[in-house]
């Protein structure tokens, strides 16, 4: 055994022992509260389902089914769990502490103290039974603690497929996983784009050079996937390969920043003159779709009016 690999022996040895205390340590002294969307934390990121969305979406089911059967044995958590030997008690512990959160939540509304926690890229590190929860009584905004650090990101996503979980029990979860994706954008909690002019041509231009990083949906029912507002058009999507950047004063998605670039590049190069403003998350963007159906419906009405 050399020298350094001795050293390196050591080393790691001695950091499995102090690396969650470390964590621990450092997650007190740094870190950020905000109020953010479940759709924040809960969107596909570098365009896969992350580990916290495949949890979440079988803490969904588990309501689901309670609610209509009665069954208070959270199958889908159960089965999510099965990775580890879990001795009887400890499992019947978590189902009952989750029985008396969806009670106390649907009685007495949410305790905005208790904060889901995520990481710096707002991947989920606890919360997953709230934000079940949360998501099936449709609220959609949560407070959360933000530690200033990647921890609770891994890309073994494929640990859940090996486990021993009944294929249609996994492909319940992959179709809760899809259908929280659309409940997300259908209520607006994804990111907006706002361009200035009266033109749609140069706006699908301006669109179209976007499309390697955005996926445009169509909302509204508007065919041509536009709104018209304010001298302008508002466009809802939801970028691909989505990661954030957090900083103490809040947090951006970074390719939302890229898209900023690129739309400025391109006007610029076009030689037009619009003007434009993407949220920076799915929170600000819902806000912004708030003022355009506000918008929208004060329109029909005063046109039924007149």
């Amino acid at each position: 055994m050399t020298v350094r690999h001795f050293i390196v022996t050591g080393f790691r040895y001695v950091w499995c022992y102090i690396r969650k205390p470390v964590s621990f340590i450092y997650d007190k002294l740094f870190y950020a509260d905000y109020t953010c969307s479940l759709a924040d934390i809960l969107l596909e990121k570098r365009n896969e389902i992350t580990p916290g969305l495949l949890i979440s979406a079988s803490r969904s089911l588990d309501i689901q089914r309670y609610e209509k059967t009665g069954d208070e044995t959270f199958p889908y958590q159960i089965a999510l769990r099965s990775y580890k030997a879990f001795p009887p008690e400890f499992l019947k512990r978590l189902t009952q502490d989750f029985l008396v959160l969806i009670h106390s939540v649907a009685k007495n509304g949410y305790d905005n103290n208790s904060r889901i926690v995520v990481d710096k890229d707002l991947f989920l590190g606890d919360g997953s039974h709230r934000i079940g929860v949360l998501y099936h009584l449709g609220i959609m905004e949560v407070p959360v603690r933000c530690v200033f650090r990647r921890g609770f990101y891994s890309r073994k996503i494929d640990m859940f497929c090996k486990l021993n979980i009944p294929p249609q029990m996994l492909e319940d979860i992959l179709q809760e996983c899809t259908r929280m994706q659309q409940t997300f954008l259908e209520r607006g909690y994804s990111f907006v784009l706002w361009i200035s002019g009266n033109e749609d041509e140069q706006v699908r231009h301006l669109i179209f050079g976007l499309t390697p990083f955005v996926e445009v949906y169509k909302t509204y029912r508007i065919a041509s996937n536009t709104t018209r507002y304010n001298d302008g058009y508002l466009v809802q999507f939801t970028p691909w390969n989505l990661e954030y950047a957090v900083t103490r004063k809040g947090y951006y998605a970074k390719n939302v920043k890229r898209i900023e670039s690129i739309l400025s590049k391109r006007i610029a190069n076009l030689g037009w003159n619009q003007q434009f403003a993407i949220s920076q998350n799915c929170l600000e963007g819902h806000t912004m779709m708030e003022t355009v159906q506000a918008f929208l419906k004060e329109f029909e009405q005063s046109e039924k009016t007149e």
